[in-house]
């Protein structure tokens, strides 16, 4: 299971996969245990005494066994929520990227909605003389802010 690099959506498929076996496996173990048990603790005509001892050996081995598989079903499911929080860091960090972006498109995209419009009458128009100069300065100011914000999110790492 590959969970560094280039992932896709199919680390599920393969995780619900293994959970499957496991949970398969550990079936067929608790039920040999059980009969391990049975066997070694019942008297019986076709079972030896010399072999009992062997048997609940055996029932210990399966039953350190079916401890093991515990650990292994709790790994997967770290695994699991481990590859989850790297998709959610990742997506984190694609919505910081794409906030950034909309905080330097959005009023731009405003102002030009606002202004493309076709008016037949608009009040800047016939003060275009005073109001050009006033423009021009306030463009300039918007400019230095941008290129301030856009410094003071470089400094915070916000664009990588």
């Amino acid at each position: 299971m590959k969970l560094f690099g280039d992932v896709n959506d199919e680390i599920f498929k393969q995780v619900s996969a293994l959970s499957r076996n496991i949970l398969t496996f550990r079936k067929v173990l608790l039920a040999s245990r059980e009969l391990m048990h049975e066997l070694a603790s019942r008297r019986s005509p076709f079972i030896s005494e010399t072999t009992q001892p062997f048997l609940d050996l055996m029932a210990g081995t399966l039953e350190r066994l079916g401890n093991d598989l515990a650990t292994e079903r709790d790994m997967l499911s770290e695994t699991l929520n481990l590859y989850m929080g790297m998709t959610s860091h990742r997506t984190g960090h694609i919505l910081k990227r794409l906030t950034m972006s909309s905080i330097i498109f959005l009023p731009l995209t405003f102002l030009c909605g606002v202004y493309g419009m076709n008016f037949q009458y608009m009040p800047e128009i016939s003060l275009l003389i005073i109001l050009i100069p006033l423009k021009i300065n306030n463009l300039q100011a918007t400019e230095n802010c941008k290129m301030a914000r856009i410094k003071v999110f470089r400094q915070a790492r916000f664009f990588l």
